[in-house]
């Protein structure tokens, strides 16, 4: 089963899962010099890695350039866009028990201006390299593999 319902659009679309169990934290109880049973999600950590990752794919790709957009409607409001080029974008969308990162085209920008044989052809190599970098930086992540499902990868040995 997958890991939640978000799912990017569009004609050139891939995502992977952060999965959030890895942001979780057990509060320790100083005074008493033990560890509760609470736990606390850690908010900052998750954008710490999100800002590295973004950082590696606009040095990987340097046609990439930060932007702070957010998605409309047809292209899902809970979309963060936070790198963007001339076809793409790339950010992060919250995904109810993990944190979905997506490489999304620009698809009427593409059609626009003729761009659908370059933008295939990029998109291939995009999302491939992006889940090389996901891979380095975390050990595994999930991708989505069909209609409400997704699959666990890992980095190989």
């Amino acid at each position: 089963m997958g890991r939640g319902n978000y799912c990017a659009r569009g004609d050139y679309a891939e995502q992977w899962y952060l999965d959030y169990d890895n942001y979780y934290s057990t509060i320790y109880d100083a005074e008493n010099d033990e560890e509760t049973e609470e736990t606390f999600f850690d908010e900052e950590l998750l954008n710490e890695d999100v800002s590295a990752l973004m950082n590696e794919i606009e040095k990987r790709f340097p046609s990439f350039r930060h932007c702070d957009k957010w998605g409309n409607y047809y292209e899902g409001r809970e979309n963060h866009f936070l790198l963007e080029n001339e076809m793409f974008y790339i950010g992060i969308a919250d995904n109810e028990w993990s944190a979905a990162i997506f490489i999304q085209g620009k698809d009427e920008d593409i059609s626009r201006n003729g761009y659908e044989g370059l933008a295939g052809k990029h998109f291939d190599n995009y999302t491939k390299q992006i889940e090389k970098i996901l891979l380095d930086m975390f050990g595994d992540v999930y991708k989505r593999s069909g209609a409400w499902m997704s699959k666990k990868i890992e980095r190989s040995a």
